[in-house]
């Protein structure tokens, strides 16, 4: 990724809401939840370093995207079951540019 990162005809982006979600996974669990952490702060702290060196563009929410995402998930006639709304957001932002 490093040097892709460096190539003059690719740009690196990432949806803000991935960052949430690494996040979370890297949160010390919550007491009395069932699911163990696959992944430590520490984990956290070495992809955050890493992305430091990166040239990365954060993709952040518009009212289009918000529109988009909700559109399809609320359009039964265009829904795909297998998509939770989380894919939706994905997805939406994948289109961003």
């Amino acid at each position: 990724m490093s040097r892709v990162s460096g190539h003059p005809r690719v740009e690196l982006c990432i949806p803000v809401s991935i960052f949430a979600e690494i996040v979370s996974l890297c949160l010390p669990e919550e007491q009395g939840s069932e699911q163990e952490n696959k992944f430590t702060i520490e984990d956290l702290y070495r992809l955050i370093e890493f992305w430091q060196g990166l040239n990365m563009v954060v993709l952040r929410p518009n009212k289009a995207v918000a529109v988009a995402c909700y559109n399809l998930y609320m359009d039964e006639s265009v829904r795909d079951s297998r998509l939770s709304p989380t894919d939706l957001v994905h997805l939406g932002y994948s289109n961003y540019w």
